[in-house]
Order: C-alpha cells, then structure tokens, then sequence
C-alpha cells in the first residue's frame, strides 16, 4: 500500500489529503491496476470511456492515427498525470484520440465513473482537486486553440498579395 499511496501522491487528485484520508481512501476504494508494455494499447480512438486513468509507473503517450499512416503524438503523460478526466462524464464519452504506454512496465490505476462521483460526494478535498483538474485542462484546451488561431492567422497573412 505504500508504493500505491506514493505514487498517488505525484496526482493532483490526492497531493491536498492527509496521509490518514488517503489510507481510508485507498482501502475503501473500488480500482484496478493494469500494467502495459511499449507500444501496447490503453485505449483506441472512437471506443467508449468509462475509466479515469492515473499513471502510477512509465508513461503513456496519446496519439492520432490517420487514414494516411501518419501518426501524430499529441502528449506524453507521466506518472501522477490523469487522463479521460474531461470524457468520463461527457455524452459522447469517446476517446479522441488513443494512448499508447510509451515505456515498459507502464502501472495504470483505474476508476470506474461511479466510483469518482462517489469519492466526489464523499471526499471535498478530491471534489476540489477534480473540479481543478478539470479547470485546469480547459484553460489548458483554449490557451492552446487560440495560439492555433494566431498561428493560422499569422501564415494567413504572409500570403496576402501588397497591393
């Protein structure tokens, strides 16, 4: 349980309870622990989430896949890092994108959706931390879109023809 709570520790999820509240949290928590290989597969792009991931060991990365053969890393998550926080309570729920553990002995945890809104009603450290979490990542979704837009913008107007 210590190499569990210290690795737990690295998430923004957990680094705001007591030593005591993360105990309790992990013995009456309901999880899974999966372990992935390089190049093996989390998660597909289009296939249904119903998992929060939280990378205890190794690193994953997400990936787009297209129909061309490219494929285009987006991110390289690292342990602490959370992912599916933003589609596990979304109506369409799917993965944009798929993850790929990156390194060997790659440790997931996951929750299932019921058991983040139960930590969510029973815990308001981690209901802040889940609320931040996901703050966070949409300040994060359109500081990243409007520097797109400015980068659109500005190849734009390189080829606007002097008049």
């Amino acid at each position: 349980m210590r190499h569990l709570r210290n690795s737990l520790r690295r998430c923004s999820l957990f680094t705001d309870l007591t030593d005591e509240r993360l105990n309790h949290i992990i013995n009456s928590l309901q999880y899974r622990t999966s372990e992935f290989s390089q190049g093996q597969t989390l998660a597909v792009e289009g296939s249904q989430c119903r998992h929060l991931g939280i990378i205890l060991q190794g690193a994953v990365t997400v990936q787009k896949h297209y129909a061309s053969g490219k494929v285009v890393t987006l991110a390289r998550l690292q342990p602490g890092d959370v992912f599916a926080e933003a589609l596990l309570f979304s109506e369409r729920g799917q993965f944009p994108a798929t993850l790929e553990a990156a390194e060997d002995d790659t440790q997931i945890m996951f929750l299932h959706q019921t058991e983040v809104v139960r930590l969510c009603e029973t815990d308001r450290t981690f209901l802040q931390g889940f609320l931040r979490l996901l703050s966070d990542k949409i300040l994060s979704l359109k500081s990243q879109d409007q520097d797109s837009v400015l980068q659109d913008t500005t190849a734009k107007n390189r080829w606007i023809p002097a008049g």
